[in-house]
């Protein structure tokens, strides 16, 4: 298990090597401060929740290969893979890394990616149209922010700007563009890679994290695939084989805390869609918080013992997470405001440490109980 607690530690710092040098080289801690509840994926999920979804990831990959693999019949499909499971984690790496060079030129990137002068005027022009918009009701401004995007997406379609290598030419140029115009430029993939707004150390940081987050996911739905074959190929009961229990039981918590990404990055694309447009919708939040609840659900019922439902209290504990999860795609679909308080922009630190107070000790329990006990 020495492997498994490095890892994840490896891991982690990864993850969360992005916010390091946003808080001590770019942004600062007053800069953060302000970037933080625009980017809930990019700072809340690595610090809080990516630790037990690498950590739930890693046991069931552990359990798997050194101790339910070698029960599984030599030849069958599951003890393939469980002998030949290097070769999917590379499978994985391969594909995360197209998945990388995807959203290196076609994905609009949060707020922080930028130089702090470029995120600094981003902020101001989110909050001149707050403060114009403050005081029409929520169909006026509604209707206001959407003909504004409509019209700013126009005026940037046709904007001209100066030669690059001339700095002081170039900011003056884009300083003095409308806040909802300059919006339109920061969000807009191809325009932010081309005028060089986004700091590249952050960049390349930030697609790191990407990679890695990718990666260990990949890890956790090769771990549920095998955990079907196992017990399919190893005609599991729910009392022949604690090995697999277990396994089965870490899958589901990575599942489980994988989940909570969907939610957050849409939160984010919510917050800043709302200045600049976008493809997103809460069908999309809704779409995957479901997919996500049916997985765990199909997890939960691979043990014939979480199929008894007379177990009353039991049950309702074991199927928790689940119900979770159905809460937060639920708040965000039909209370945004309420979650834009929790997680979002409108979130302080005094909100944040309520949610870590109450998400860390729940979630080092599940930790404590997929720990493997034979």
């Amino acid at each position: 298990m020495f492997w498994v607690v490095s890892c994840t530690i490896i891991a982690f710092i990864i993850m969360n090597l992005p916010f390091i040098y946003v808080l001590l080289v770019v942004h600062g801690r007053k800069g953060l401060s302000y970037l933080w509840g625009y980017a809930p994926n990019q700072f809340l999920f690595p610090m809080l929740v990516f630790p037990f979804a690498s950590f739930s990831t890693f046991v069931c990959i552990y359990t798997l290969i050194n101790r339910v693999g070698p029960k599984m019949p030599v030849g069958t499909l599951g003890r393939w893979f469980a002998d030949n499971w290097i070769a999917s984690m590379l499978l994985g790496i391969s594909i995360v890394s197209l998945v990388c060079i995807a959203v290196y030129f076609r994905s609009a990137m949060s707020l922080d990616k930028l130089e702090p002068k470029y995120a600094n005027r981003a902020l101001d022009a989110i909050k001149q149209i707050n403060t114009e918009t403050a005081r029409l009701s929520d169909k006026e401004r509604k209707e206001f922010l959407d003909k504004m995007i409509k019209n700013a997406k126009s005026d940037a379609a046709i904007l001209q700007p100066p030669p690059l290598d001339d700095t002081n030419a170039f900011d003056t140029w884009i300083f003095g563009l409308p806040p909802d115009v300059y919006l339109q430029i920061v969000q807009n993939p191809d325009l932010t890679l081309r005028l060089k707004l986004m700091n590249p150390p952050i960049h390349a940081l930030n697609m790191l994290q990407i990679l890695i987050g990718l990666f260990i996911s990949f890890g956790a739905l090769f771990s549920i695939f095998l955990c079907y074959l196992a017990t399919k190929q190893l005609q599991f009961n729910g009392d022949n084989i604690p090995e697999l229990r277990e396994a089965i039981n870490a899958a589901f918590f990575a599942l489980f805390f994988f989940g909570f990404y969907p939610v957050f990055y849409h939160q984010q694309r919510i917050d800043i869609e709302m200045y600049v447009g976008g493809d997103n919708t809460v069908l999309q939040g809704f779409f995957s918080g479901v997919t996500i609840t049916l997985l765990l659900v199909i997890l939960r019922y691979l043990d014939p013992q979480n199929r008894d439902f007379s177990a009353g209290l039991l049950t309702l504990i074991r199927f928790s997470p689940a119900a979770i999860v159905v809460v937060g795609v639920l708040m965000q679909t039909f209370f945004p405001q309420l979650t834009r308080r929790l997680i979002g922009s409108g979130t302080d630190w005094g909100v944040q440490m309520i949610f870590v107070l109450l998400f860390i000790p729940l979630s080092s329990f599940w930790a404590y109980s997929i720990w493997p006990r034979h």
